[in-house]
């Protein structure tokens, strides 16, 4: 819808691009876009990110999907996966680095030109624990500088 008002969507989802899995035959199988999409068009949802680990391998199926899921609004995103956190980026239209090739770097050195670019920018499951069952699955970037470039904190998330 055009009109201003309350809508509902879901700002990260996984496909078999990534972790993403799915039952099939009582077997856990890689989840298709499709498969996604349509969880999503039997929530109800307005709209809906497809957010795959470091990649950015879904976003043709979005595209392409788009015409077969209207009104539903498929997003480009991508969980941008780190040792020192996950974040979701919404809008991304073109790939960005994201690896922390040396301990350097920050994280805000590698949001800054996402955000730049417009792309919506949410650290993902802040309260997770660090550690052998998630790597890098809680937030822990202290450089306050990183905040200037993230829009939102994920608050629900399962």
């Amino acid at each position: 819808s055009r009109t201003p008002g309350w809508y509902v969507g879901d700002l990260h989802t996984h496909s078999g691009h990534s972790d993403g899995r799915s039952q099939a035959g009582g077997e856990r199988v890689p989840a298709s876009p499709a498969s996604v999409f349509d969880a999503a068009r039997l929530a109800r949802l307005d709209f809906v990110a497809l957010t795959d680990h470091n990649t950015v391998s879904h976003w043709l199926e979005v595209d392409r999907l788009q015409p077969a899921y209207s009104p539903l609004l498929l997003l480009h995103g991508r969980e941008l996966t780190t040792y020192r956190g996950h974040a979701t980026i919404v809008g991304e239209r073109r790939f960005h680095e994201f690896r922390l090739a040396t301990p350097d770097i920050s994280i805000a050195a590698v949001l800054a030109p996402i955000a730049a670019d417009g792309a919506f920018v949410s650290i993902n499951h802040p309260a997770l624990p660090d550690d052998e069952r998630c790597m890098g699955c809680g937030w822990n970037d202290t450089d306050p500088a990183t905040l200037r470039h993230v829009h939102g904190v994920e608050v629900v998330n399962g």
